[in-house]
């Protein structure tokens, strides 16, 4: 009996031990339990987040702002720039007749035309001109490449841009304002014609000004297609040279052909200075001589008159002598 007591007290005193130490982790069992209601995240997961810094609003287009990228970026103005293009390029080539026979094929590939070709001879079977093309402007660098690629050299080259595009545009809005004027008159002179008093003299008013106005609106037209001509064509003015090895230099030998055609030359020369003396004599001189032959008549025939009159006259009888 005395061990079951002592069995039993041994067991009791394990007892209240084992009891008394979960009692001295309340706090770490309610972290815990914090922790496991939070699905194992530290508490520093579900602090509430900072308040973010405002960020600068962009700045608006009054106060002169804008970003790196919208500068960088092309604008509607940029885009739809107006410039003429004006190039000349001297050229040396072998043939000149055969590279302006060649040119008018580059301008018909490049949407253009030959506006204007002067082929003309400078010694013997020695040639040289100059020709303008106008070709498109979006194709004007592949044009000026070709052109280049028909030369043997490229003596001189010239390009010019001018940017009309205030012009342009100050002609369209001049040409709006006008159609829109035009738009009020046509319905003011409908009005004024269905009135049941209208004058002829306030029809005639409106139809004068709708006569001026559409007047107005043609002649900036025509300006306008001339300026839009000028910047979808460039124009090109090419001069051809031919090369100093073909220039033929007289050959300091006799030659019976360049004699006759120098002794033609002369003699061409010769006949034209005597046609242009004859007309001179005719258109000038002979009229003056003509003039003067006439008064030294007229006056010929008055001192001849004179003297025949002096003649005629009857001489007094003698006198008497006093004998």
């Amino acid at each position: 009996m005395r061990h079951k007591w002592i069995v039993l007290v041994l067991l009791f005193v394990l007892t209240a031990c084992s009891q008394a130490q979960p009692a001295s982790e309340p706090q770490a069992s309610e972290a815990e339990g914090r922790d496991t209601a939070t699905g194992g995240m530290p508490s520093e997961a579900f602090e509430e987040p900072a308040m973010e810094e405002e960020a600068p609003a962009a700045p608006s287009d009054y106060d002169g702002g804008g970003s790196g990228v919208d500068d960088a970026l092309p604008t509607q103005a940029q885009s739809t720039r107006r410039i003429v293009y004006t190039a000349f390029i001297e050229l040396s080539v072998d043939d000149p007749l055969v590279t302006a026979r060649a040119l008018q094929g580059l301008a018909l590939r490049f949407n253009g035309f030959v506006s204007d070709t002067n082929i003309y001879e400078t010694g013997d079977d020695t040639y040289a001109g100059t020709v303008q093309l106008r070709v498109d402007t979006d194709q004007f660098s592949a044009a000026m490449d070709e052109i280049r690629a028909l030369g043997t050299e490229v003596l001189t080259e010239q390009l010019n841009t001018a940017d009309v595009t205030t012009q342009y545009v100050d002609l369209e809005a001049r040409i709006r304002t006008l159609e829109a004027t035009e738009e009020e008159l046509l319905a003011l002179l409908t009005e004024v014609r269905q009135r049941p008093n209208s004058k002829t003299e306030d029809i005639l008013a409106v139809h004068r000004e709708l006569t001026t106005i559409r007047s107005q609106v043609e002649q900036l037209q025509g300006q306008l297609n001339v300026l839009s001509d000028s910047v979808s064509l460039a124009t090109i003015n090419i001069e051809l040279v031919p090369p100093e090895a073909q220039i033929q230099i007289l050959d300091e030998g006799w030659s019976p052909s360049r004699t006759f055609r120098e002794s033609l030359r002369t003699l061409t020369v010769m006949f034209q200075g005597i046609a242009d003396v004859g007309i001179r004599f005719v258109i000038v001189a002979l009229p003056v001589l003509l003039i003067f032959g006439l008064v030294l008549l007229v006056l010929f025939q008055v001192a001849r008159w004179l003297v025949n009159r002096g003649s005629s006259r009857p001489t007094p009888p003698p006198t008497p002598s006093g004998d």
